[in-house]
């Protein structure tokens, strides 16, 4: 019985911590305003190409608070990481990268996206027998001093045995960023015979603004995707036909950017709205659609559908700055 109740308390504190967390969220978002000035979407760059919506459920109609995009560094962590790890400095460039090696492995700190690599020989010993979002939280916490929150989306196993767990940091407790990496993930960790062995990191810090943007409507996008300097960036998945396609074209040759090049008749099947991050010039942390498409590219007269990813802005003109 005293178990029992033991646990029973623990359950009431923690259902009341998550209330208050709640409550201050809220109470956040709501004294939030909206931008005196239309602000610089600068994570997105612009392509020509149109996009259909079609039937795709958007959703409008709410607000999302801006973050401003820290560009304070994580030298003297990642420098720590790497002397507890046994690595060297073996190069760097002065506010482009670090770089540190020896017999034990490699780890490249990379300023412009504030991201760092590493690889291990050994690898670097963790309890436990797979990872989870709190693996990330955890990792992040005893090497950089950051306690963030993490969503585990996929993982897969590799050819040496490793298992590669893909995370993505989380905002507002439950919205998602993401990165233009192969699976959108912010950091990846590999963990093989109980030890990490590889893995790249975000270590970018995002600040709450003061500010908040309504999300545009789905008449209005329609509308604003058909203009060619609507931020907006579109990228096939080539992977997806690499039997039809891509084993008659060398990704390497000029012919392959030509195939990229001729990507059009995009159909959106599916939208969700992201954080989307590239790196320290951005200024802003802001709400994005993630729009799954399928796409036509065509190759020595044949028409290939081939799946495909977006990023446009999620923002209306009201509030948006974007050049004539």
């Amino acid at each position: 019985m005293k178990i029992q109740r033991k646990y029973l308390i623990i359950g009431v504190a923690v259902l009341v911590v998550l209330a208050l967390l709640l409550i201050i969220f809220l109470l956040f978002r709501n004294n939030l305003r909206y931008p005196e000035e239309p602000i610089n979407q600068t994570s997105l760059a612009v392509n020509e190409k149109e996009i259909a919506l079609g039937n795709t459920t958007l959703q409008d109609g709410l607000e999302y608070p801006l973050f401003t995009v820290s560009d304070t560094t994580k030298y003297s962590f990642v420098k720590s990481f790497a002397e507890k790890l046994n690595l060297s400095v073996a190069s760097s460039e002065e506010g482009e990268y670090y770089e540190w090696r020896s017999e034990a492995g490699m780890l490249l700190y990379s300023l412009d996206r504030n991201t760092v690599i590493f690889e291990l020989k050994e690898g670097l010993e963790w309890s436990e027998v797979e990872l989870t979002k709190h693996s990330f939280n955890r990792f992040l916490k005893t090497y950089f001093g950051e306690d963030w929150n993490y969503v585990l989306f996929d993982k897969e196993k590799r050819a040496g045995g490793e298992i590669v767990y893909y995370a993505k940091r989380t905002i507002n407790e439950t919205d998602v960023i993401e990165m233009r990496e192969h699976k959108g993930q912010t950091d990846y960790l590999a963990l093989k015979d109980g030890k990490i062995i590889y893995g790249k990191l975000m270590l970018t810090v995002f600040t709450p603004s003061r500010y908040k943007v309504p999300l545009v409507t789905k008449e209005e996008l329609s509308s604003y995707l058909l203009q060619a300097n609507y931020p907006k960036e579109i990228y096939p998945r080539f992977e997806a036909v690499s039997n039809s396609l891509l084993g008659k074209v060398d990704y390497l040759s000029p012919e392959f950017v030509k195939v990229a090049e001729s990507i059009d008749n995009c159909s959106t099947k599916a939208a969700t709205v992201i954080y989307y991050y590239k790196s320290f010039d951005q200024k802003l942390l802001t709400p994005v659609y993630k729009l799954n498409m399928d796409c036509d590219v065509s190759y020595k007269k044949e028409v290939y559908s081939i799946p495909s990813t977006a990023y446009v802005s999620a923002i209306g003109l009201d509030y948006l700055n974007i050049s004539e």
